[in-house]
């Protein structure tokens, strides 16, 4: 008789543990949730800015506090953000006579590679769909640049995105984390 109450009560012992285990993973998890989503980027306040030939918007995140620059021929749209010492350049040119978009790209791609003597961690040219466009995407280091180029084709042109991210500094938020996001705002207007 003792030998079951022995065994009856370890028993209790472990499925009241692995009871209380189950309860604190519980409580852990739905408190790790509610963090996680109050740090959501629906909780962020966003700016819609319009290139200077009024063609096409995006929508950036206003942590990062990004300026329009003066207009520059080479640029449809320059953005500078000063605290975070990063620029978004954002530049087209036309499809028309485009045979082999590929083959522009990667020759787009060697030229711009050209004017970095210490490029590293090249990624290869890959392709995937965002929102309803088609976009190409690379990106390198440099040793205190991350840039980041996406090149989003449209009907009748193509839109190259250069995300040039410092990555010598420390901040609260990372752009990186955010330049699909940017992607994903682009609007012909």
């Amino acid at each position: 008789m003792r030998i079951f109450f022995y065994n009856h009560k370890k028993l209790i012992i472990i499925s009241s543990a692995i009871l209380a285990l189950i309860i604190v993973a519980t409580i852990v998890g739905f408190v790790f949730l509610r963090m996680r989503s109050s740090n959501s980027n629906s909780d962020y306040t966003y700016s819609k800015l319009i290139s200077y030939d009024n063609v096409f918007s995006i929508t950036v995140n206003d942590v990062f506090d990004f300026k329009k620059q003066d207009k520059n021929d080479d640029y449809n749209l320059i953005l500078k953000s000063y605290n975070y010492n990063s620029s978004i350049y954002i530049s087209s040119f036309d499809l028309s006579k485009i045979r082999s978009i590929e083959d522009v790209l990667n020759s787009d791609k060697k030229i711009f590679l050209s004017n970095f003597q210490n490029a590293s961690e090249i990624s290869e040219l890959s392709s995937k769909n965002i929102s309803d466009y088609k976009v190409y995407e690379y990106h390198f280091k440099t040793s205190n640049r991350i840039i980041q180029n996406y090149y989003v084709l449209t009907e009748n042109k193509i839109y190259i995105f250069d995300f040039d991210i410092d990555k010598n500094n420390d901040y609260e938020y990372n752009l990186e984390d955010f330049t699909e996001e940017i992607i994903k705002s682009f609007k012909l207007l």
